[in-house]
């Protein structure tokens, strides 16, 4: 005799089974609230990283623009001194027998010896040591006309001297920078250059 197939038996979840189950899905929500916690901090700490090195650019920008113009900035980085660059000296632009002139680098520097863009009046004299400093020659720059030969490379102040007149009969000079800058300060500096002569 054939035994009956027994129906299907359903087991219904029991109070514990949901029990457990809401709360493991309470862990992984609490679980997931924390991670996009972290995140929502982690993009909060970015952004103001973000804004601090956006607000450090602008003072820097503001920095460097105000250290390279020849009238602003001249209160916050002034003049402290200028030197004539080592290159100052004798040019020869006609390819003939003897110097024409001077070619001059003028550097306005600040406490840290960097060249800075200023404008201001130039004089240029030269002396004769054989002539118990006798000025020989000079020329003279408004403010206006010196900044016209302002280079960025080399940096600095780049002027053209020609001969005024007969050119020197000594071939060993001194040559006088003055600077005066926009408050009326004036700064000097001094450099024995060598000449070459039509007759050497």
């Amino acid at each position: 005799m054939k035994r009956p197939i027994p129906a299907e038996i359903k087991v219904e979840p029991t109070r514990e089974a949901e029990s457990e189950e809401t709360a493991e899905l309470r862990v992984l929500l609490e679980q997931l609230q924390a991670e996009l916690e972290k995140e929502r901090k982690a993009k909060d700490k970015l952004e103001e990283e973000l804004a601090r090195l956006k607000a450090e650019n602008q003072r820097l920008k503001a920095l460097v623009s105000e250290k390279a113009s020849p009238e602003d900035g001249h209160l916050r980085f002034p003049v402290e001194k200028i030197s004539l660059g080592f290159l100052t000296g004798g040019a020869d632009w006609d390819e003939k027998e003897g110097d024409d002139g001077l070619i001059v680098f003028l550097h306005p520097q600040d406490r840290e010896d960097d060249t800075i863009k200023r404008a201001g009046k130039v004089r240029f004299e030269l002396f004769d040591l054989t002539q118990e400093e006798v000025v020989v020659m000079g020329w003279d720059f408004t403010a206006e006309e010196a900044i016209k030969n302002w280079r960025n490379f080399p940096t600095g102040y780049q002027f053209k001297l020609p001969w005024k007149g007969s050119p020197p009969t000594a071939s060993e000079l001194i040559l006088k920078a003055t600077f005066t800058d926009l408050d009326g300060k004036d700064f000097i500096a001094t450099k024995r250059i060598r000449v070459r002569l039509a007759s050497e």
